[in-house]
């Protein structure tokens, strides 16, 4: 088993100005992505993009925007380690599909995944669809040619693990050790929310 992240970039502080009161709001992560990797094991991150109206990359979860200055930072760091795993996501609801210029974001969602499918080599990129309806809109090479493990996602799985997950954070370190147990000896990926919280 591997851990990876969900929602892994959920750490950074909310955009949106109207939410900075309730910056643990739609949070799945509490410390940074090199944390993740060093103290807690982390191999797949969880990243979910979005284009903003000046069309610079964002973090994105659901309506809440995360600004994300450092993200060619954070590929040179998983590109030195060699062995992660990067899941990219276009988080796209069906309002923002429906807004003028969504076309644009799509666009710029692609010619982002080539630019770092182009740039970073030791980086195994996966996924490269939209949320809303998992239509796929990029494929990266490395997930073509080669085979993944399995993605277990308790916040999917389970109601209670979402539940504790948005509203509970401070009791969800129970129930990850109850994954990291059950799936210890399989050949998967373990999607944990708050990963130092075991």
């Amino acid at each position: 088993m591997l851990i990876g992240s969900n929602n892994s970039l959920t750490y950074l502080i909310p955009s949106n100005w109207w939410l900075k009161p309730f910056k643990n709001f739609g949070r799945h992560q509490n410390i940074p992505y090199d944390e993740q990797y060093t103290f807690w094991g982390v191999r797949l991150f969880d990243f979910r993009l979005y284009a903003d109206k000046n069309n610079h990359i964002i973090a994105k979860n659901n309506t809440v925007e995360y600004p994300l200055f450092s993200f060619y930072e954070i590929l040179d760091y998983f590109d030195k380690r060699g062995d992660v795993t990067v899941l990219i996501t276009l988080d796209a609801s069906s309002f923002d599909m429906t807004r003028q210029n969504y076309d644009r974001v799509e666009r710029k969602f692609c010619e982002m995944c080539n630019v770092i499918e182009s740039i970073y080599h030791d980086i195994r990129f996966i996924g490269g669809y939209r949320k809303e309806d998992g239509k796929r809109l990029f494929e990266f090479k490395w997930e073509k040619n080669n085979k993944i493990n399995h993605i277990i996602r308790p916040n999917i799985l389970s109601p209670v693990y979402r539940f504790v997950s948005n509203w509970c954070p401070f009791l969800i370190g129970k129930l990850n050790r109850k994954y990291l147990d059950r799936f210890k000896d399989e050949p998967v990926f373990l999607m944990l929310d708050y990963v130092n919280k075991r």
